[in-house]
């Protein structure tokens, strides 16, 4: 293969905390380490090879905001 870290998903029961809108606290099953499915969660089942996205970025946040002033 190309040495590259082949992930694949892995379900695990977590505990919430407050909820604030779309916003979800999780207070325990998870570590620091562990990467989290946010996109295509439909079609995602244990063991499913997934790919890691977090270099590409996300464009919102990398482009600088456009003033609105005219």
């Amino acid at each position: 293969m190309d040495g590259e870290k082949k992930l694949v998903a892995t379900q695990k029961p977590v505990q919430l905390g407050s909820i604030q809108g779309q916003n979800y606290q999780v207070v325990d099953g998870l570590k620091g380490s562990d990467n989290i499915v946010v996109e295509g969660v439909v079609k995602l089942r244990n063991g499913v090879p997934i790919k890691d996205n977090s270099q590409l970025g996300n464009p919102s946040e990398s482009e600088p905001e456009k003033s609105q002033d005219k």
